[in-house]
């Protein structure tokens, strides 16, 4: 059975793996700020490059902002409880998403409402 403190540790070995990725996306990005070829095409693919590595630095931004605030529930004790509805998550979704703020009948919940 795993601890907290090794749950603790994973964690932050991950928010520091996803930071690096982080910082990679951004030289790459910083790379583009060269002004844009001259061919239709060749601007075409360097514009559609940029959008993905702004969607990749925004997601990466997020899943960074998940671990940090999973990080801070274990800190203040409150890690493994629903934050929707103060039950516990259960030990099989947080084995499977360790970043869980919510227990499975609330996260689908929410996942419903986005998409209506």
């Amino acid at each position: 059975m795993r601890t907290t403190e090794d749950v603790r540790r994973d964690l932050v070995w991950t928010r520091e793996q996803l930071a690096r990725r982080l910082r990679r996306i951004r030289d790459d990005a910083a790379h583009r700020l060269a002004p844009l070829s001259p061919d239709a095409a060749d601007r075409a693919q360097e514009t559609e490059n940029d959008e993905v590595l702004e969607r990749l630095g925004q997601t990466t931004t997020t899943m960074i902002h998940q671990y940090q605030h999973a990080i801070d529930r274990i800190d203040t004790g409150q890690y493994g409880t629903c934050e929707a509805c103060g039950l516990p998550i259960e030990q099989e979704r947080l084995e499977v998403v360790p970043q869980a703020t919510e227990c499975v009948e609330c996260a689908r919940d929410l996942s419903r409402r986005r998409t209506h």
